[in-house]
């Protein structure tokens, strides 16, 4: 991504500074902004707009905003106290609102004139942008490429430094085996944590469902598993056809264009490809029918239609009902085609992040987690987890450093302390310039003493989130969490550290101080790392709670993930509340909420009738851990039992 300035550096030395400039392209005003300009401008209390716009995030135009306020009475009230507000945004609503620079494209002009004589052109700092939008360029017959700028590429470089470093290896990634079972089963597997493209929750369960077991089938998988693909269930389809449960049948003439995705036309080179061999289009043609079929440019098209008949009945010897069949088959599945070379390059390097993981996973985990964000964290430990080649190590004060450490020889990553909260870039340079001239830490108080210096920025939160992290337990010989509150106070007292009662966590919880599960729980808020005991927990609160139950405890490792085996049944679940999704049915709210268990996943919903019965205590249970009975049943998209809430669930929420 850093690298795009050079790349357009070498597009104007190649085709001209006067011929290449970025694109222009506008930001328009949509329903949420608009509301909240207007509400500014009439003077309507804050809190009462940020109430309302909470409540309608994600609406596109009027029908949304009006099924919704079917749907909440709140929404309702707030249009009818404002109708003049609303009536305006209908006004509004889709102007242009900014300037703005798209973020990959580029135009490149003929060079028998400068690109002034062509478009405007404005300055924006050291860029020349052009005041058309790329799509009037591109219909006007200019030239646009996408530069696109890819993170994988920087994750790669820093993994193959790494290689090289060990080992000695230079790896070329352009020359890998494109046939290696074990990367595919990891696919197969969904172990698809920071692979590109294919890491995401939704197309990791596709893969489950799929087993791509090649190069091509991993391109389908791309192309397969979008909204329009997926609407028309051709991704469900493309499994059964692979399976041989499903009779495949295809257009006369079409067998060799559609027979690397088993007969389903899912990309847009296909649609072209029909085109050019039914239709007797040229390229030009066959693209240019392609994209009347997307704008659903009725007039440009029927021409178009006109002369795929007439060629597919004269060259083919089909009928004209026929014809107007394969046709409308075109048409229908060409809105909701993707780029066939697009998902071939994506496709390729998702395989080669996959190669890396499979062959490397030090190098290739200690990158990832270099690179990622806090909610990464559970899904790449749980996979280190699955596979079990690779220790983790919690924060130590000799061995952490700002980035996750990578130690080959005990094939072992130590967490950093960049990972711990509060404890900023000046202290981790600190502590690492301190032990790099004097040597470790030998003591706690050493420690203490050895940043004691006037303008230290070890102060008094990096010290004690590093104690709760674990960070002193080998130094100290900790070997339990609850300890660590006995360094604490040993600092404060030593150092007469002074506190603020009204502030301070450990004063605020004094009945908590002495329970293993909130240290765990701190600790798991402060660097991500932390395991709990479920089953002890159910025992001493949610049990207690409620008493005997036909909704036996179980931990998620006990949960039987097996299409063949789905039948529902009662449990008790628990879990560290990862993520909540609130969403909006027919029938009013509900809740999607994602629990980890020691870096296992599961979902659990609650549907509207039970999220209102337990609405104050859901919406706030981001980061808690959740105990709550249900019932299980099979969950197609991520390919494991999800838990749903029922008419005798109860929640227990630990914070």
């Amino acid at each position: 991504m850093a690298r795009r300035p050079e790349v357009k550096r070498y597009m104007e030395e190649r085709y001209g500074a006067d011929q290449v400039c970025s694109v222009g392209t506008y930001t328009t005003l949509q329903v949420k902004a608009a509301v909240k300009d207007l509400c500014r401008l009439k003077g309507v209390p804050v809190a009462e707009v940020n109430s309302f716009t909470s409540k309608i995030d994600g609406v596109k135009d009027f029908d949304d905003l009006f099924r919704i306020a079917c749907q909440k009475k709140d929404v309702a009230n707030f249009i009818n106290r404002n109708p003049e507000i609303i009536e305006m945004v209908g006004l509004i609503q889709g102007q242009p609102k900014a300037k703005s620079i798209h973020a990959c494209a580029m135009m490149i002009y003929p060079d028998e004139k400068d690109m002034y004589h062509w478009n405007p052109i404005r300055r924006q700092g050291d860029m020349l942008i052009s005041e058309w939008e790329g799509g009037e360029l591109d219909t006007a017959g200019f030239l646009k490429e996408d530069i696109l700028g890819i993170l994988q590429l920087s994750k790669f470089g820093d993994i193959l430094k790494l290689i090289k470093d060990d080992t000695g290896e230079e790896i070329n990634l352009y020359e890998l085996p494109l046939d290696d079972p074990k990367v595919y089963s990891y696919f197969q597997r969904g172990w698809n944590g920071d692979v590109f493209h294919f890491g995401a929750k939704g197309l990791t369960g596709y893969c489950k469902m799929l087993k791509p077991d090649n190069i091509t089938e991993l391109v389908n998988c791309i192309g397969l598993y979008r909204p329009g693909v997926m609407e028309g269930n051709f991704h469900n389809e493309y499994i059964l056809r692979k399976k041989g449960e499903r009779e495949v049948s295809f257009r006369k003439g079409a067998g060799e264009i559609l027979q690397s995705s088993r007969y389903i036309m899912i990309w847009q080179e296909q649609t072209m490809k029909m085109f050019q061999v039914l239709g007797g289009f040229n390229l030009v043609d066959a693209d240019g029918a392609r994209r009347a079929i997307g704008k659903k440019n009725v007039e440009k098209l029927q021409p178009f239609r006109e002369r795929f008949l007439k060629n597919y009945i004269e060259n083919f010897g089909v009928d004209q009902k026929y014809a107007e069949e394969t046709w409308k088959e075109i048409e229908n599945m060409a809105d909701y085609q993707f780029n066939k070379s697009h998902a071939v390059a994506y496709a390729n390097t998702g395989y080669a992040c996959q190669w890396l993981k499979v062959n490397y996973p030090l190098a290739f985990w200690s990158v990832a987690f270099s690179y990622a964000d806090d909610d990464d964290f559970p899904v790449y430990l749980h996979e280190i987890n699955e596979i079990g080649n690779i220790k983790v190590i919690p924060p130590d004060i000799n061995e952490s450093t700002d980035k996750i450490k990578t130690d080959f020889t005990d094939k072992s990553l130590v967490w950093s302390i960049s990972s711990v909260k509060q404890v900023g870039e000046k202290a981790q340079a600190e502590i690492m310039k301190e032990r790099s001239e004097n040597g470790p830490y030998f003591g706690f108080d050493e420690f203490l003493d050895r940043h004691s210096q006037k303008g230290s920025a070890v102060n008094k939160s990096v010290i004690e989130n590093l104690i709760s992290c674990g960070a002193f337990d080998k130094l100290e010989s900790i070997s339990n969490v609850i300890d660590r509150i006995k360094l604490i106070k040993r600092y404060r007292t030593v150092n007469k550290v002074k506190i603020d009662k009204e502030k301070d966590v450990f004063e605020l919880n004094p009945d908590k101080v002495k329970l293993e599960w909130w240290h765990n729980l701190r600790q798991k808020k402060l660097c991500g790392l932390a395991v709990f005991n479920y089953s002890k927990l159910y025992l001493d609160y949610f049990k207690e709670m409620i008493g005997d139950s036909e909704y036996p405890f179980k931990d998620f490792s006990e949960i039987i993930d097996d299409p063949l085996e789905t039948k529902s049944y009662n449990l008790t679940a628990a879990g560290y509340v990862y993520e909540i999704a609130i969403k909006t049915g027919r029938k009013g709210d509900y809740a999607i909420i994602t629990l980890e268990q020691n870096y296992q996943f599961r979902t659990v919903v609650f549907w509207s009738n039970e999220y209102e019965s337990f609405e104050n205590i859901l919406k706030n249970c981001k980061d808690t851990i959740l105990f709550m009975n249900g019932r299980t049943n099979w969950d197609e998209r991520n390919q494991q039992m999800a838990i749903y809430a029922n008419e005798n669930t109860e929640v227990l929420i630990l914070t």
